[in-house]
């Protein structure tokens, strides 16, 4: 996908019957009308604070703003709505742009405004959005979309750090191992893990669902709310069997979709074998050599940043 089909399909996903919701925000992409300036609709966020996910309708991650299009869906829910926009805050630190398209009559019933009204709402916000870039990039901030970029190994290999809480995916396997060394010459990789070299660390790109593979085994494989537990288990013709080599220290990289239906390989954490899975186990390589269990626990590390510069030593 390049830049100009995701720009189509990022509009797309905003859904058939939030009618209201695409005309605002598409009429506030083409008056913006500014190709350096990345945008995404229906970008998830978690609440850092608990398991609820939340969807802003339109954002600019480079300017930390973003707008919350209030139909007539949003009427009863004040709590809802600014609960949703304290976590959203707390989360990502971006500023919420507010564009109402109904107001109160006289008899206190909802109407939706004329487009009149709402086109000039629409064009107060767009200026707040110029503003805010103009005053980000006169303090030196370069604003700049960069499509191809956002899955460049070479930005998080430079920046020496990745965090799962950074929301960091790649569209192929190639492009997450170049952060642990993987050669430049070396094409796609196939395969489900890739040990590195001289570590007891395995590169896992597990499907967090169920799935059945080429040859009918069902993999069941979970992960929990908190993203902190991950659990796999096998199925032959039906019947639950041992599961594959324990991983010592596995680097997640979970194969999903994103919003856009886009196979991505998401950044979850560092994640080490239950104290109960790795117990009298011995590992060779970063995998167990005598695994004999129904089910393997992983949980994540309490650190979230991984350095990775530590894979790039011989390079410098």
């Amino acid at each position: 996908m390049n830049k100009d089909e995701y720009i189509i399909s990022s509009l797309g996903s905003i859904g058939r019957k939030k009618e209201w919701e695409l005309y605002v925000v598409s009429r506030i992409i083409h008056l913006l009308d500014d190709d350096n300036l990345e945008f995404a609709c229906q970008q998830l966020v978690k609440d850092k604070d608990n398991d609820k996910y939340y969807f802003t309708d339109l954002c600019f991650p480079s300017l930390g703003l973003y707008i919350e299009v209030n139909e007539m869906g949003h009427i009863g829910k004040v709590k809802n709505d600014r609960d949703r926009q304290e976590a959203i805050q707390s989360s990502t630190s971006w500023k919420q742009l507010d564009i109402d398209i109904y107001e109160y009559q006289s008899d206190e019933k909802p109407e939706y405004k004329s487009l009149k009204n709402i086109n000039k709402i629409i064009e107060n916000k767009v200026e707040e959005i110029k503003k805010r870039k103009s005053e980000l990039e006169s303090n030196g901030e370069k604003i700049i979309w960069d499509y191809n970029a956002k899955y460049d190994s070479k930005k998080y290999i430079e920046k020496g750090s990745i965090n799962p809480e950074n929301n960091i995916s790649f569209r192929y396997t190639k492009q997450v191992l170049r952060l642990f060394g993987y050669p430049e010459a070396k094409g796609h990789f196939q395969g489900g893990s890739w040990h590195i070299k001289g570590t007891n660390e395995i590169v896992w790109f597990p499907k967090l669902y169920r799935n059945v593979d080429k040859d009918g085994v069902e993999w069941i494989n979970t992960i929990d709310n908190k993203l902190e537990t991950i659990t796999m288990q096998r199925r032959i013709n039906g019947v639950l069997t041992d599961t594959p080599g324990l991983l010592e220290r596995a680097i997640v990289f979970a194969h999903q979709k994103n919003l856009l239906g886009e196979v991505v390989y998401r950044f979850m954490g560092v994640f080490v074998p239950s104290p109960e899975c790795s117990a009298k186990m011995v590992f060779e390589d970063g995998l167990a050599i005598n695994t004999k269990s129904k089910k393997n626990v992983y949980q994540r590390i309490e650190k979230k940043d991984l350095d990775l510069s530590k894979y790039h030593i011989n390079n410098n």
